[in-house]
């Protein structure tokens, strides 16, 4: 079989697609040619390092979402939406207890953390729920054994607190939140234990205070507490 030759007509069509000044037989114009097929070539090999190289280029390794803070956080923030953000972490990498975006709000640090930082279980705790206690109150703890009435009272009662100094009271029918008598080392209950959680406004927290202090101190006083019958 007779090979096949590109017809010097193709050819000439294909000059006719370049420049007035790359076309014709003169050495400038052939110059060009030459230098446009060697500048064709070079970008042609460069395509081809870059497909080769992707193709056997190991992947990114595989990552998984994590929460971190987006500022400085003090211990006892209690977490919001805007303290949390996501940030694509090494799955291979050990992080127990990560804490997703959608369950930190809320949440309350249990020590400061970092810009940056990574939020897991160890670090937050929930929220206390103190839904029953009145805007603008605090929880205060009583010593039952001062209120002679430990096994007694339990939550939902009211009480008055009374100053035994001056014979007032320095709450009237505050809430009992709750009783709790923890066991001695014995496992036996004891009295001298036993804590009242009241909840009461500032003000009458810090006369309680006053108020047990004398009583510790020696000076007369202290507090007793009196109990709503029908709560």
């Amino acid at each position: 079989m007779r090979a096949r030759t590109r017809s010097p007509r193709s050819g000439r069509s294909l000059e006719r697609l370049l420049p007035d000044t790359w076309q014709g037989p003169s050495r400038q114009a052939r110059w060009r040619r030459s230098r446009a097929r060697r500048v064709l070539a070079g970008l042609l090999l460069a395509v081809t390092v870059v497909c080769v190289v992707g193709a056997v280029r190991p992947g990114d390794p595989p990552t998984r979402e994590v929460s971190v803070a987006t500022h400085d956080l003090a211990a006892g923030h209690r977490l919001t939406a805007s303290d949390v953000r996501q940030v694509r972490w090494p799955a291979a990498a050990a992080l127990p207890g990560a804490v997703t975006s959608s369950a930190a709000p809320g949440r309350v640090l249990v020590a400061p953390i970092g810009a940056g930082e990574a939020i897991t279980a160890s670090r937050v705790r929930p929220a206390r729920a103190w839904t029953n206690v009145p805007a603008g109150h605090v929880v205060v703890s009583v010593p039952a054994e001062r209120a002679g009435l430990a096994g007694v009272l339990q939550a939902g009662d009211r009480v008055d607190v009374i100053d035994t100094a001056k014979g007032t009271p320095v709450a009237d029918a505050a809430l009992v939140l709750a009783a709790v008598q923890p066991p001695t080392a014995d496992g036996t209950m004891s009295d001298r234990s036993a804590q009242v959680l009241l909840a009461m406004s500032a003000g009458e927290a810090r006369a309680m205070s006053a108020a047990q202090g004398a009583g510790s101190a020696g000076v007369g006083g202290g507090i007793q507490l009196a109990l709503h019958p029908n709560g």
